[in-house]
């Protein structure tokens, strides 16, 4: 009892001991030190590898997209050297067609009718490889979709899709087409024109029959066979 009360009443014993104390605790504070940065630095390091798997994933992405687009870009091309070539001889193959011709198609043509009106109304639009707008111009199968938006037929906007397989997508397959119904006529070429047919069965008029849509020349008309066919869809109305 005496002896711990001479530890206690000893100030030089207490001062030891509070030193020694205070050495194991800091001897516990720069063991913990590196722990805790370690386990700051692996998380922070789960992190970033986490953020670089993203922005790669992402990098991967638009790779991928822009592989697709040069993909696209090069049959663009591809179809459009194919069509400059045939450009050259369109002319043997060209049909005169003008707003007269509007007058002789028969009364249960309306579509036919409204339909040649709208082509002739933007014949004026120029060829543009991948253009979007009447002012900036279209190529064969942009035309084709301008104008069948303009006179109401619903098709998708979708990006992924060349403008040419979005159309063969859009519309029905030509099963039992009807006398004088009008077709959506896509050439192995690259070319996407509408048949027309127009006969006044009134006057006995020789039945006229061509494709109309846009070429390197411009908005022409032009005989059926001046190229290869390779599909054609229905333009009736569902």
């Amino acid at each position: 009892m005496e002896k711990i009360d001479n530890q206690v009443n000893n100030p030089s014993l207490t001062r030891r001991h509070n030193e020694e104390r205070n050495a194991t605790i800091r001897a516990l504070i720069f063991t913990l030190i590196p722990i805790i940065l370690g386990i700051i630095l692996f998380w922070f390091t789960a992190y970033k590898i986490s953020a670089a798997r993203v922005e790669l994933k992402q990098l991967q992405k638009q790779i991928d997209e822009l592989q697709e687009k040069l993909k696209q870009t090069r049959q663009d091309l591809d179809e459009a050297e194919s069509q400059l070539k045939e450009a050259v001889n369109l002319g043997k193959w060209t049909v005169d067609v003008d707003m007269m011709d509007i007058k002789h198609i028969a009364m249960d043509q309306g579509e036919t009718q409204e339909l040649l009106w709208a082509i002739l109304d933007n014949r004026h639009v120029q060829w543009q490889l991948g253009g979007r707008s009447p002012q900036e111009g279209f190529d064969s199968p942009g035309f084709a979709a301008y104008i069948l938006r303009k006179v109401g037929y619903h098709l998708e906007n979708d990006s992924n899709l060349r403008t040419r397989q979005l159309l063969l997508d859009s519309l029905p397959q030509l099963h039992y087409p009807l006398p004088w119904e009008p077709k959506l006529v896509f050439y192995k070429s690259g070319y996407v024109m509408f048949y027309i047919e127009i006969q006044d069965r009134e006057a006995g008029q020789e039945m006229k029959r061509f494709v109309i849509g846009m070429t390197p020349q411009g908005v022409t008309a032009l005989k059926p066979e001046f190229a290869t066919v390779e599909a054609s869809r229905s333009l009736r109305r569902r």
